[in-house]
């Protein structure tokens, strides 16, 4: 089974990634502080600043950096006693070095894990067939995944609850995933394991009528063994949620007052992570 290209969907915009634009603002505004003084002056500038790097982060993510990477990269200038016109090299060179630690080929080597939930409730027009046939991997044909990023999945011919995944990731390059169906009920709840190089998450889904007309869905997301960097994505709005809900796609809207997240304490040690296959 294979699509030729990921899927379209209508979508709806995406919600301000809150977190992150606030991580970057009050970096901004600490780097300016450090610079100009404390005052009207520096919030003035903070801001603008980080405006500008929230504006340009399509253009950042092309060139590889983060809008946070950037911004922590100001502050870092900002402590370095160099002229004022410097400021913009050394604000370069600073967010390279925290992108390459955070986010480079040695970030996973060592250094601590971390564990991240996220809870999630959203509300569908859809039916539970169309629900169930586009947030369970596997389900159905790969263009009926939520995600719209699916391009082709098998399953193992001795364990059909284990299901290769091939995601795109963009710019002509895919992903390779492994599901694991670990409980499942059709079309009310699911609970799987999706399993990438030395991270896991894991998700529980479940659908009941909401209304006369509506479907909700409960969501519960655990990643675990995650980089400093992985989680800092998570946290700020990664795309695990989108992954396994689609939210950003047509037919399913938050509920209002939901979501919650969870950062679990800094594990150390050596080595890949283990996984937590009957854990979450």
């Amino acid at each position: 089974m294979s699509a030729p290209s990921p899927p379209r969907h209508p979508t709806v915009p995406a919600r301000l990634p809150l977190r992150r634009a606030g991580f970057v603002a009050v970096a901004c505004i600490l780097a300016a502080a450090l610079e100009v003084g404390r005052g009207p002056e520096a919030l003035g500038w903070g801001m603008l600043a980080a405006l500008a790097m929230m504006a340009l982060s399509p253009l950042l993510a092309r060139l590889g950096l983060r809008p946070e990477s950037l911004s922590t990269g100001a502050v870092l200038g900002a402590l370095v006693p160099l002229p004022l016109h410097l400021l913009p090299g050394a604000t370069l060179v600073g967010a390279l070095l925290v992108q390459a630690l955070l986010h480079g080929r040695g970030s996973g080597r060592l250094g601590p894990r971390f564990d991240l939930i996220r809870r999630q409730t959203l509300i569908s027009p859809l039916s539970a067939d169309r629900l169930w046939r586009g947030l369970v991997p596997g389900a159905s044909h790969p263009d009926d995944h939520f995600s719209g990023r699916m391009i082709d999945f098998d399953r193992d011919r001795d364990d059909l609850d284990t299901i290769y995944l091939r995601m795109d990731a963009g710019e002509h390059r895919h992903i390779d995933m492994t599901a694991t169906i670990l409980e499942q009920e059709a079309l009310r709840r699911c609970r799987y394991v999706i399993e990438q190089n030395s991270a896991e998450m894991t998700v529980d889904l479940e659908i009941r009528p909401s209304g006369a007309e509506h479907h909700r869905i409960d969501c519960r997301i655990a990643r675990r063994g995650l980089t400093l960097g992985q989680a800092l994505d998570g946290w700020f709005g990664g795309g695990d949620l989108d992954f396994a809900l689609g939210r950003n796609l047509h037919g399913l809207q938050p509920d209002a007052a939901s979501g919650r997240m969870e950062l679990g304490a800094p594990r150390f040690g050596l080595g890949q992570h283990q996984g937590h296959r009957a854990s979450a």
